[in-house]
């Protein structure tokens, strides 16, 4: 199977929306299991690909969801796999787990159908900025159609029944990627982490579950599901999330009033490195990458370099990406960190100060 992997992140990730200089994108993620089915990790095979078959069904006859591009995880490589997952279209676990796995991707790849997961059927929405809402709407939407063909297991009591605990209830994890240089810069990135985690939000890196904060990136989603409705979830992320707004807002503010030079000689060492590095890792990239960000928002660029180009970067870095666009199928990592020091170079060449 051939299928153009390279520019797909570039369909959700374009930098636009509300609050797009501190929320990086939204998305909405819904878990759900089909009845009288073991759970994905502990169904047989045979079991599995039924799940498969019933789910392509349900897509092939509702009208409004054959627009998807099936991509069958058993039919491309590793490496095809990992730029999915790069691209934040498929999870980790899909990446690991080829066999009766697939995923279903709409035309702008703002929505996937994960088949096979963890779960029977991991419905996810991306928007890029603030757009929680939207994103809640899109993956609603599709619940609620492929509900007409599917028979989803469900308890009275608890909701929809879900491989993970946390997951059971509403299978909703709505979560927003926000970009907080200034509270990082200014000290105070720890003590709201924390007190975000106390009050019930998850906070996890770039790439979720499991990963640290890079590049001053910070994924924050609820933690629990059950007992609570889609709207009360929703309604609790977008309190967070807005009071982080505002503290990253006056943080930077407060940076730039009082701190200038400081903040200033940090984005420029930061473009300095990138722009002559000739070896450099995909962390470093990432840390110093964020600092250009900072310096887009502080109108360092003259919009030679953009919101777009950064979350594109982003992506681009990444060890899959790197080595597709090159062509490769293996890399040890002093030549992918060479590959990326170069492909940095290439394309912040023609970036001119606005001082």
């Amino acid at each position: 199977m051939t299928i153009p992997l390279l520019d797909l992140s570039d369909r959700w990730f374009a930098g636009e929306g509300p609050e797009a200089r501190t929320v990086v994108s939204s998305r909405c993620r819904l878990a759900r299991n089909l009845a009288g089915v073991p759970f994905s990790r502990t169904a047989q095979p045979v079991q599995q690909e039924a799940v498969a078959r019933r789910i392509a069904d349900a897509l092939s006859v509702e009208a409004g969801l054959k627009g998807f591009q099936r991509i069958e995880l058993s039919e491309i490589s590793t490496a095809e796999r990992a730029i999915l997952r790069e691209a934040h279209l498929i999870s980790p676990e899909l990446e690991r787990h080829a066999d009766h796995c697939a995923v279903y991707l709409a035309d702008n790849a703002r929505i996937s159908i994960m088949v096979n997961e963890e779960d029977h059927l991991r419905m996810q929405a991306i928007e890029t900025g603030y757009r929680v809402r939207e994103a809640h709407r899109a993956i609603d939407e599709i619940d609620s159609r492929l509900s007409r063909h599917l028979t989803y297991a469900f308890s009275p009591q608890l909701g929809h029944l879900t491989a993970c605990p946390t997951n059971t209830g509403t299978g909703l994890r709505a979560s927003a990627m926000l970009h907080l240089p200034g509270l990082v810069l200014a000290g105070r990135i720890d003590r709201i982490v924390k007190d975000i985690a106390n009050n019930g939000y998850a906070v996890r890196g770039f790439y979720g579950e499991g990963t640290h904060s890079a590049g001053d990136l910070y994924q924050i989603s609820n933690e629990v599901t059950l007992g609570k409705s889609e709207e009360e979830i929703i309604s609790g992320l977008l309190g967070v999330v807005d009071q982080l707004i505002e503290h990253e807002h006056a943080s930077r503010d407060e940076l730039f009033a009082k701190r200038r030079p400081f903040i200033e000689d940090s984005i420029w060492r930061s473009y300095a490195t990138l722009s002559q590095a000739r070896l450099i890792n995909s962390s470093e990239a990432i840390s110093l990458l964020s600092r250009l960000r900072l310096g887009i928002d502080g109108g360092h660029f003259n919009e030679r370099l953009t919101h777009h180009d950064l979350n594109r970067l982003l992506i681009e870095i990444q060890p899959a990406h790197l080595a597709s666009r090159r062509g490769l199928t293996d890399a040890d990592d002093e030549s992918r960190d060479a590959m990326r020091a170069e492909f940095l170079r290439q394309r912040l060449a023609d970036i001119v100060s606005s001082n």
